[in-house]
């Protein structure tokens, strides 16, 4: 991973061959701490097609102020000296792998904030997560409505079986991102 100073930012970000994926954070804050292992794999997995570049705002106030960053951390995606979107926020490793295929892949375009779809977003993160609490699950499976006077069913994303035995129904586990003990429920 590059670090990027206010003075070598043009030259190794805005002239720079290849799309490049910038981390925008304050030295102390541990989200950009927590994104660092993330953003050096992926800086390693997409040698030759991705650079990665850290910039850390405490050092670089006017630049940070000239991108329109107001978190940290705030990641950027830059391509021809355009700047293509942006993250603000921590975002789990599987949601920087998948930022980074869409970069590479082409599928980044335009100024916008930077949001997956869900069915990637499950696929990257949740499914790894579940699977690795060793609990069984289940996509797309019709459930009954509670509460209403007839037979309705809907659909419901995920049926995560818990250790226990028990089923959970979720409409979207899209905020259960982090880590949580297999023994908890969604």
């Amino acid at each position: 991973m590059l670090a990027v100073t206010e003075a070598t930012f043009t030259r190794h970000v805005l002239h720079a061959e290849l799309p490049v994926l910038a981390c925008f954070g304050a030295r102390r804050c541990p989200a950009r701490q927590a994104l660092r292992p993330a953003l050096t794999q992926v800086a390693e997995q997409y040698r030759g097609q991705l650079l990665v570049a850290s910039v850390l705002v405490d050092h670089a106030p006017l630049l940070a102020e000239q991108c329109g960053v107001v978190a940290s951390p705030t990641l950027m995606v830059f391509q021809h000296g355009d700047r293509q979107s942006q993250v603000r926020g921590f975002l789990a490793d599987g949601l920087v792998r998948l930022l980074a295929d869409e970069v590479v892949g082409g599928a980044v375009r335009g100024d916008t904030f930077w949001s997956p779809v869900e069915e990637r977003f499950e696929d990257m993160v949740l499914i790894p997560l579940i699977q690795r609490w060793g609990c069984v699950f289940q996509r797309q499976v019709a459930c009954a409505l509670p509460g209403r006077p007839t037979p309705q069913r809907g659909r419901i994303d995920l049926r995560v079986q818990l250790c226990g035995g028990r089923y959970r129904c979720a409409e979207s586990l899209a905020g259960a991102a982090g880590e949580r003990s297999p023994d908890r429920p969604l």
